[in-house]
């Protein structure tokens, strides 16, 4: 499974150009579906890929079968890290140090297919809600670390 992608892809034709797929260079198992206009991705379809690589680790949500209930448990906790005080500073201190303004940082898609639906955040924010987030991501971003250190 390694270097190819296991989850079916968004549908681009109901893209209207708004969207791009762009196959993940952390973890070349996931894509990111990246919002056009604002540059931000989806990180609950993240999530999601990250949920269904390992579904042998039901510990996350036991009881939950389908995408769209899985992907609203996931919403729930994406919203509770990103209105957690450490991510607000963590916002605020990228926000000074890359000239983003705030509001620029995360937004909600619900209205158009359920390929593009989801929680899209800055790229800044990315890897480290993932990192959070996402146990298979961690380690791959610390391996690539590791490769840097020697």
């Amino acid at each position: 499974m390694s270097g190819s992608i296991a989850f079916p892809m968004p549908n681009l034709a109901e893209a209207n150009g708004s969207f791009e797929i762009i196959i993940d260079s952390i973890n070349p198992r996931y894509f990111n579906i990246k919002h056009s206009q604002s540059g931000r991705i989806n990180v609950t379809k993240l999530l999601l890929m990250d949920t269904r690589f390992r579904e042998s680790d039901r510990s996350l949500v036991p009881e939950i079968r389908s995408d769209s209930a899985l992907s609203l448990k996931l919403n729930k906790m994406i919203n509770r890290w990103l209105k957690s005080k450490r991510t607000m500073r963590l916002i605020r201190l990228i926000s000074q140090e890359e000239s983003i303004p705030l509001d620029q940082f995360v937004m909600k898609i619900t209205d158009d297919s359920d390929d593009f639906n989801g929680i899209y955040v800055n790229e800044s924010l990315r890897d480290m809600l993932m990192m959070e987030l996402a146990p298979s991501y961690t380690i791959s971003i610390s391996r690539i670390l590791r490769g840097m250190h020697g």
